[in-house]
């Protein structure tokens, strides 16, 4: 039904976001992100279009921005998520050369 709550809708109610950009990246992308008012750090992590995580990086502080330098992938389809305990968010990136 309409008033549904998705598991997105729900990490955004308790304040867990992550935006990146540039998208499409090119040589880098700044993860801007914000947790909840009751966690300190939490985990991006990267996927290539097979599920398999090519990076791990950790986040410390409420909210802050995360650079990461996207040379050494190849161009495509990724996706990027951000993990805190029992709560997930996530979005999709393109990598250009």
């Amino acid at each position: 039904s309409a008033n549904t709550l998705s598991y997105s809708d729900i990490s955004n109610v308790i304040g867990l976001k992550i935006t990146a950009k540039p998208n499409p990246a090119k040589s880098w992308v700044a993860f801007d992100f914000t947790l909840p008012a009751d966690v300190s750090s939490a985990i991006i992590k990267i996927a290539d279009a097979s599920g398999s995580i090519v990076e791990s990086l950790i986040v410390n502080g409420q909210q802050g921005q995360k650079l990461f330098d996207t040379r050494n992938l190849s161009p495509g389809a990724y996706t990027y998520t951000i993990e805190i305990p029992g709560y997930y968010q996530t979005g999709k990136l393109i990598i250009t050369k």
